[in-house]
């Protein structure tokens, strides 16, 4: 798995829509009817995946390329913010972004004695970066 697709949802929690994956030395889309199984590592993809074309962009953002590394507005303490991890939660809809971890590698890596948690609820953020965020 290459990254992840994610629905921006008004006042939800954006909606895994699928994921972008290596499949026979080419990268594809394959939606969510195509994944058999998530876990840590990647995904379990079915026999006969569903090759159909990536969804349309509006509203759709690549996880990894396009939220990775950049600046969201925390809008409960108003302050700007840099992505460094993305949290999945699952829920009755399937599964959904909704956290994001501000810490940098050593906090992530060493936890909490040096800073505070540092993840933050999804629906708390807002982009500076072009993408409609509106909660």
């Amino acid at each position: 798995m290459t990254d992840i697709a994610v629905r921006l949802r008004d006042g939800q929690y954006p909606l895994v829509i699928g994921a972008e994956a290596l499949v026979g030395g080419s990268e594809e889309f394959l939606p969510n009817a195509s994944l058999a199984r998530w876990h840590s590592d990647g995904v379990q993809v079915l026999d006969e995946p569903d090759r159909r074309p990536p969804p349309e962009r509006d509203g759709t953002v690549l996880m990894c390329s396009e939220l990775l590394g950049q600046q969201l507005s925390d809008l409960q303490r108003g302050r700007q913010v840099r992505v460094y991890d993305l949290l999945l939660s699952h829920s009755a809809e399937g599964w959904v972004l909704s956290r994001v971890d501000t810490r940098g590698w050593a906090s992530r890596t060493f936890g909490k004695r040096f800073l505070s948690d540092g993840r933050l609820d999804w629906k708390m953020l807002h982009s500076r970066e072009g993408y409609e965020l509106d909660h």
